[in-house]
């Protein structure tokens, strides 16, 4: 499923073009993120999903084999643990204090940390 913004829809119509059609989301206006996920999540939510990865369209992926990895390793995490949620990221490069952060406290009971790519 993709979200898009209304005024978007022309620019990304072709690069979505695989999608069905009930995948694609168009907001009407620009909400940003939040109400964006929330969208798509009710939709999810609405045909039965149990499972949801977000993959915002504007960062930057350096490493896409080992991202992929990253992805199936995650996957694995939440078949092996449903009741958790798996959080991929990067070590920032400074601090963006309007943005937020996540401190880690540890591995998954033995299971370890992901390491950043």
């Amino acid at each position: 499923m993709a979200i898009v913004n209304q005024d978007h829809l022309p620019l990304a119509r072709p690069q979505l073009a695989r999608l069905p059609e009930r995948n694609v989301l168009v907001q009407p206006t620009n909400r940003d993120t939040g109400p964006g996920l929330l969208l798509s999540l009710l939709a999810l939510a609405r045909a039965g999903a149990t499972a949801v990865a977000m993959f915002p369209s504007d960062h930057y992926v350096g490493n896409e084999p080992a991202f992929v990895r990253q992805v199936r390793r995650a996957t694995r995490l939440l078949n092996d643990l449903p009741e958790k949620v798996v959080l991929l990221g990067i070590r920032p490069e400074h601090a963006e204090p309007g943005l937020g952060y996540v401190e880690s406290r540890g591995g998954l009971e033995g299971r370890g940390r992901t390491r950043s790519t």
